[in-house]
């Protein structure tokens, strides 16, 4: 299909649209008058993509997606489409769900196409065909096929077959026995010829949202019957009424703006910064009374009861603030915000219910409203996640040392629960410090701590004539140095290398923020999530194989060969979030201003060239964040190395400069 002329206004709602639409979301003019809360720091930076934040696999079903389990089809069936060539049409199976329209290869489990059932605007009977010239068909020629009237060509998907690079047929089995045949998919198609009157007469056309991941695209698909065609006309129908059931109302989009504008203000600088003034104001308060300890019913206890009063209504405020702006999901998936809510709701019920026993303990978690701080300020942010980062590996590391302990702990009561001390003293070091599994566990402890362990501990397992005891001497000795030489300081390593892997994230965060600050942008283009997933690649012919994989996927109609519509269409449907939109100025410099028509040869040469230029890009990223480090000179004779394959591969570049 190709962009249908006179299509509608969308029906997908987003903060943009409402921002547009105006207040009722029925297309007034926009005000604008809260876009003066926007910044430059609020908008999100695009993020540079890099080959370790997409997964290595590229093949059809990572791209497109699995098809959903039948239990979730509304209808399944066999369907014509147009190719957008010539009176030819393909062969596809068509699944209809709730959310979703599927058009897939017939005979494998490979989805070509998806429309969300929300894009849909129009769904319409398509009259049957003509073959008088006043009455053109738009995806309709006559071919000079059959005597008495017009023939179309119908292609199968047949079976998929191995071949080599060179074009002769191959097995997968060889290349996995070691032969070294380079072998890749291919599918068998099968054309056959077919009068028209056989497959037009009983067609329908979807028609897309313009704002939507397929763009306005009309998709014309043809039945074997009028009931077939009917069936799935009321399929779509309910999937369409369906999706529009789903639709915000009116109040709820007034209710949405309302919610963006109050979490643009809420997240502005200079609330975050009234916010942390009055966390850190608070502590100081609670710091001052509990140095003073003002007594109850006095003027100076109830001057500090009326401002913590104050101080815990402004919290109050300050978090209905924030559930309003980003409640629900948004809301509880923060830790911060979680944290909020319990510190603060245990202020207010110890307040209320101040004369209840046991109640107005929870008053000594006001000295806790401090941590609230950590949320607010970047740098102190920052350090807490680093650690939070690193509290799994730790827990990890750090139940080995335990498990280790406990079974000295074990061995310990098993050994020196009855130990006495030497004379004159006789103390009783067994039942004192190994008496018991938890007393034994406490003493290792204390060992691992080396807090006067040895003339506390060790040295009442000294012989009577203060000779060495080798049975006790050997346990200790090994302790100390598998657990307080070896694990405690696995333990240390471990926290030390996730907490500098999160200080390097942090440092590259810094470095972008700065780059905006001096007006530097790291370069990124639409196409990079892309080229990141290609990068995975292990040798040429797997490079081969992934670009023509993803012509495949994107080459939709099987026409061979992609225009700018097809390429940003297909790019779109791909699954990655934000999806990919292409400009036409991208599309003009991928096909280095020539547009037009993209076969898979063109396609293939256009993408290692993206490639090496995406290569080029991330050098110069990596540049700019270790600039410090020793690794930059390497990465600049890489970059000139890079830059100068590149441009030799160039026909357009310029001759090198003659010697001398």
């Amino acid at each position: 299909g190709r962009p249908a002329s006179g299509a509608s206004k969308s029906t997908t709602f987003t903060y943009d649209n409402i921002r547009d639409q105006g207040a009722d979301g029925m297309g007034s003019q926009p005000s604008g008058w809260w876009d003066i809360f926007l910044s430059k720091k609020q908008r999100k930076r695009q993020p540079v993509i890099t080959p370790f934040m997409v997964e290595g696999k590229l093949n059809p079903e990572n791209l497109m997606g699995k098809i959903p389990d039948a239990s979730y089809h509304l209808r399944e069936g066999q369907i014509y489409r147009s190719t957008g060539q010539d009176d030819t049409f393909s062969l596809r199976r068509m699944i209809v769900c709730h959310d979703c329209v599927y058009v897939c290869r017939l005979q494998f489990d490979r989805i070509l196409d998806k429309i969300p059932t929300g894009e849909i605007e129009t769904v319409r009977s398509l009259p049957p065909p003509s073959d008088s010239p006043d009455k053109p068909q738009k995806v309709l020629r006559s071919t000079g096929g059959e005597k008495g009237g017009r023939t179309i060509k119908v292609r199968h998907d047949m079976a998929e077959e191995d071949v080599n690079l060179g074009g002769q047929r191959g097995s997968l089995s060889s290349m996995q026995a070691g032969v070294g045949v380079e072998v890749m998919r291919r599918t068998e198609v099968m054309i056959e010829t077919k009068p028209a009157s056989d497959v037009l007469s009983h067609g329908f056309e979807i028609r897309t949202s313009a704002s939507g991941i397929n763009a306005g695209l009309t998709y014309q698909f043809y039945a074997t019957s009028a009931a077939e065609r009917n069936g799935w006309l009321e399929a779509l129908d309910d999937c369409k009424h369906y999706a529009e059931s789903q639709l915000p109302t009116a109040n709820q989009l007034k209710l949405q703006k309302w919610q963006w504008i109050a979490s643009t203000v809420y997240q502005s600088d200079p609330v975050q910064f009234l916010i942390a003034f009055l966390i850190l104001a608070n502590f100081i308060f609670n710091a001052r009374q509990a140095e003073v300890r003002p007594a109850q019913g006095t003027t100076e206890g109830d001057l500090y009861e009326i401002t913590d009063d104050v101080f815990t209504s402004l919290f109050a405020l300050e978090l209905g603030w924030n559930m309003f702006a980003h409640w629900m999901w948004e809301f509880l998936r923060d830790g911060w915000n979680i944290f909020d809510f319990i510190v603060v709701l245990v202020s207010i019920v110890s307040r209320v219910f101040s004369d209840v026993p046991g109640l107005n303990t929870l008053r000594l978690l006001r000295a806790f409203r401090v941590m609230r701080l950590f949320g607010r300020l970047a740098s102190l942010r920052r350090i807490i996640n680093a650690l939070m980062m690193s509290v799994k590996p730790v827990l990890n590391a750090f139940l080995i040392m335990l498990l280790v302990v406990s079974i000295y702990a074990i061995l310990a009561v098993e050994f020196f629960a009855d130990w006495t001390g030497p004379p004159p003293e006789n103390f009783p070091v067994g039942p004192h410090y190994f008496g018991s599994f938890t007393k034994a566990l406490f003493t290792n402890f204390q060992i691992i701590t080396g807090d006067s362990w040895a003339s506390g501990v060790i040295r009442y397992f000294f012989m009577p004539d203060g000779e060495l005891s080798l049975g006790p001497v050997f346990f200790f000795a090994s302790f100390i140095i598998i657990v307080g030489w070896t694990l405690l300081q696995v333990v240390v390593a471990v926290l030390l290398d996730n907490f500098t892997a999160a200080s390097n994230h942090e440092k590259a965060q810094q470095h972008a923020d700065s780059a905006d600050l001096h007006g530097k942008e790291y370069q990124h283009l639409s196409l990079d999530p892309v080229l990141a997933q290609l990068s995975h690649f292990d040798t040429d012919f797997d490079l081969r194989s992934r670009i023509r994989t993803l012509f495949e996927v994107i080459d939709a109609d099987d026409s061979g060969g992609l225009d700018y519509e097809e390429l940003n269409h297909g790019l779109t449907k791909l699954q990655f979030q934000p999806p990919i939109k292409l400009t036409k100025q991208e599309f003009f410099q991928f096909t280095q201003g020539e547009g037009g028509v993209l076969d898979l040869e063109a396609f293939e040469v256009n993408m290692r060239r993206e490639l090496k230029m995406y290569a080029q890009r991330q050098m110069a990223n990596a540049m700019e964040l270790d600039s410090d480090s020793d690794i930059a000179p390497i990465l600049i004779v890489m970059k000139l190395l890079l830059n100068e394959v590149t441009r030799r591969g160039d026909p357009d570049s310029p001759p090198d400069d003659p010697p001398g």
